[in-house]
């Protein structure tokens, strides 16, 4: 067990490190109208600014057993969070000097890599620090970082569109904030002792365990995503929301995903983990459900039962196979870019051949297929 210094200093850097992903990556939802417009791109090229991301995120989850296991997870930390700097500097950059759509969609690969990284070695941090008595609360703490960034980032576009402000560049200077808490953390852990533990140690797990539960977890963050990215585009060509109203939609969606992890952080419930899955299954999809073809409003409602399910699933791992869980939260993220990448890519081409409602109705299949794997198929040989 590290000591009380070191604790606070992992914990805090996976915290700050979440917030910087958020931030960023919820950036482009609010600004992807413009995207189009600025690069004059349809609505199914304009995926591409998603799903190149998604696709490089995945591919490096993928790779992952080449470098997880050869570097320390505080080096890995470092090295993604520079990357994800630079790489957001430079799509700034794009934007504000030379709007070129390819230029754009390189450093998004970069930006890319950077969450790959990022979604191994924060969970691992997590699960590193942390016992059966706080793991639920810690990941639920975690993933609150997210929901806070996710939550400030509309809300920050939604004031700078009010006034008229320059978004490109406020963008440009997201990139230094990576960079910053970068440097800062390393000159403060760097005088700590660091312990061999800080590896992720390669073990042998059942195969159909990594594929079930890997597809349980990238459906859930798959449609997520979906319903966060699209909103404001899905607002505002279906219901007919102007920018700023669609942008405050998605801030109540990230504000209630945050209230709720930061719940779950702050209490700790007295129900299993798997009870709790289930439950926010069921009724994300039914708030979906009404969200998208009667009530706009249940769509940022939806927030508050999505909120609980990533943490809630990592204190499942850990506590249901608690002797391989380190090993096995690495190799079930390694399923996540992939089911964004392809989330995106199809959702592209439905809303092009069909229509956006068709386009969301890819957020049931999704969580319906996590439902049912998780109640009826994660326990079966």
């Amino acid at each position: 067990m590290y000591d009380r210094a070191m604790f606070n200093g992992y914990i805090i850097l996976s915290f700050l490190a979440l917030f910087c992903v958020g931030l960023i990556d919820n950036s482009r939802g609010p600004i992807y109208p413009e995207l189009l417009s600025l690069f004059n791109v349809t609505t199914s090229n304009g995926s591409l600014i998603f799903s190149i991301s998604a696709l490089s995120s995945f591919v490096t989850t993928v790779v992952s057993k080449f470098w997880l296991y050869r570097f320390r997870v505080l080096s890995l930390t470092y090295f993604a969070l520079v990357l994800m700097g630079v790489s957001t500097l430079m799509m700034g950059l794009v934007i504000k000097y030379a709007p070129y759509f390819s230029n754009f969609l390189i450093f998004s690969a970069f930006f890319g890599i950077s969450i790959g990284i990022l979604s191994i070695t924060l969970n691992v941090i997590i699960n590193k620090n942390s016992n059966k008595d706080t793991n639920r609360r810690l990941f639920s703490a975690l993933h609150s970082m997210y929901g806070l960034s996710s939550f400030l980032s509309p809300f920050i576009f939604s004031f700078i569109f009010t006034y008229s402000l320059d978004w490109k560049f406020y963008f440009i200077s997201l990139g230094l904030l990576p960079l910053m808490i970068a440097f800062y953390f390393f000159m403060k852990l760097k005088k700590l002792p660091l312990s061999s533990e800080q590896k992720v140690g390669n073990v042998s797990i059942p195969l159909g365990l990594v594929i079930k539960l890997g597809i349980v977890i990238s459906f859930y963050v798959a449609s997520e995503v979906l319903v966060s990215s699209r909103m404001v585009l899905f607002l505002t060509k279906k219901w007919n929301f102007s920018n700023d109203d669609a942008s405050g939609f998605l801030s109540i969606f990230f504000l209630l995903l945050l209230g709720g992890r930061v719940l779950f952080a702050m209490k700790d419930f007295n129900i299993k983990s798997k009870n709790l899955l289930l439950t926010s299954l069921m009724t994300s999809i039914l708030c979906c459900i009404l969200g998208i073809f009667i009530f706009p409003i249940f769509l940022p409602v939806s927030a508050i039962f999505m909120s609980y399910f990533f943490p809630c699933f990592m204190s499942f791992l850990s506590s249901e196979y608690h002797y391989f869980s380190e090993n096995l939260v690495a190799k079930v993220m390694n399923f996540v870019g992939g089911a964004i990448f392809i989330m995106h890519y199809t959702f592209g081409q439905i809303a092009k051949l069909l229509n956006l409602d068709a386009a969301f109705c890819l957020v049931f299949l999704m969580l319906g297929t996590s439902l049912y794997i998780l109640q009826f198929r994660l326990h079966r040989t």
